[in-house]
């Protein structure tokens, strides 16, 4: 993914061009090798305070509920991800990274039947003066992974598969148990939301439509324009993790053309090169830089072992031991 940016997410920012900020070039720079990840990542304390940071969104938020139906889209992940509760962030190897701000440990405890132990940090708070807890963890897990209807979600992968929630040692400790073995628990409860958002059909369907009622991160909305399509988040003075350098976030609902030329024109920090002729526009434009990025993902192969030869366990191992992962990796 090719991104041309001035700045970095929690720099100082005041344009998109024609101010150099630390680390960044004011001439166009050249794309690093497929494979590669050049994101120009750097230390705090060479951050400016302050300042705003625009970035393009590509369609207008309704719905903040990221597990909604309606509310499965990038952009909605890219916003929650700063107003709501990632227990795990990925690193640049693709490796899940523990936040410090909300987990203090998590891990495997158990295997018959899994079962993962989370140490939430204490200080971690909802919006509503209410510490995180067992209790979203379970109404998370119920409104996903039961099979209630009433509540239209998107995708019950993973939740389908735990057996319970329940409090671990004390109020700070979550014990998750599942019904069969789940690989990928790393990437549950990310964002976690509050039980009181998502505790009834009501709540977890319409509660969330235009807003974030309860949140728990570095921002807060500060702003919400339905008919300019603008978002502002500033920072939230109840944070108890380190402060943001920025002074706000806006995020413009903009199409990939209108974003690009948006870029172009100054108007914004950054911009997705979406297409060929998106990005060699961009490539050919000054006072630009290019960075890239991955966007890790989990690729499987799924085989159907209700009929037919995939019915036997030992073709189905046979037929996995012959793909090719390296192979399979290099090209998902």
């Amino acid at each position: 993914m090719a991104w041309i940016a001035l700045c970095a997410l929690l720099g100082g920012c005041t344009g998109a061009h024609g101010r150099a900020t630390p680390g960044t070039s004011s001439s166009s720079a050249a794309v690093p090798a497929y494979g590669r990840t050049d994101v120009n990542p750097r230390p705090r304390s060479e951050l400016r305070q302050g300042g705003t940071l625009t970035l393009p969104i590509y369609q207008w938020l309704t719905q903040f509920n990221y597990y909604q139906a309606d509310g499965t889209l990038d952009d909605v992940f890219t916003v929650v991800s700063m107003l709501e509760p990632r227990l795990f962030t990925r690193d640049a190897e693709g490796t899940p990274q523990r936040v410090p701000d909300y987990l203090r440990s998590a891990s495997v405890t158990s295997t018959t039947p899994q079962t993962v132990t989370y140490r939430l940090n204490p200080r971690a708070r909802w919006s509503d003066g209410k510490p995180l807890g067992w209790r979203d963890f379970a109404a998370q897990w119920r409104a996903l992974g039961t099979g209630d209807g009433r509540y239209r979600i998107a995708d019950p992968s993973g939740y389908e598969d735990i057996a319970s929630v329940r409090q671990g040692a004390d109020a700070h400790e979550v014990k998750v148990t599942f019904k069969r073995p789940f690989a990928e628990w790393q990437r549950l409860f990310t964002p976690l939301y509050p039980a009181a958002g998502l505790g009834n059909p009501a709540a977890f369907n319409t509660g969330w439509q235009g807003r974030a009622p309860i949140t728990s991160g570095a921002f807060r909305i500060g702003s919400l324009d339905d008919t300019g399509q603008t978002l502002t988040l500033v920072p939230d003075p109840a944070w108890w993790g380190t402060r943001p350098r920025l002074d706000r976030v806006v995020f413009r609902t903009l199409d990939p053309t209108t974003a690009v030329q948006a870029f172009l024109n100054g108007e914004i920090d950054a911009v997705n090169a979406a297409s060929a002729d998106l990005y060699d526009r961009l490539r050919r434009a000054d006072d630009t830089d290019i960075r890239t990025g991955s966007a890790w993902d989990d690729v499987q192969v799924a085989l159907n072992g209700a009929a037919g030869p995939l019915a036997d366990v030992q073709v189905r191992r046979a037929v996995l031991r012959a793909i090719d992962r390296h192979a399979l990796a290099e090209v998902a």
